[in-house]
């Protein structure tokens, strides 16, 4: 497999949104964020059963750790009533 160099011309708007973009998710630069952004469009091309099932394994995992940081703040705010609840007795 050989490497190819590819340039990409972009309009200013695009480019400053492409460089936020890759900050935020914490690529090293924007030529990261486009390889990142090209691979994900390739697997939905080349096979789109495995990008749907990659996809919905993505938002499951999600899904559960936000509920289960739901949880874990219900909790705590029921430990810090019980607690408030036995300095307010003593």
């Amino acid at each position: 497999m050989s490497d190819i160099i590819v340039t990409l011309r972009l309009p200013q708007g695009l480019l400053d949104e492409v460089r936020h973009a890759s900050e935020e998710d914490h690529f090293m630069d924007v030529s990261e964020l486009v390889r990142s952004i090209t691979r994900k469009s390739w697997l939905a091309y080349s096979d789109p059963y495995l990008f749907e099932v990659k996809m919905l394994r993505q938002e499951i995992s999600s899904s559960i750790r936000e509920k289960s940081r739901k949880l874990a703040a219900g909790m705590i705010a029921e430990e810090l009533k019980k607690i408030k609840k036995g300095i307010g007795d003593e």
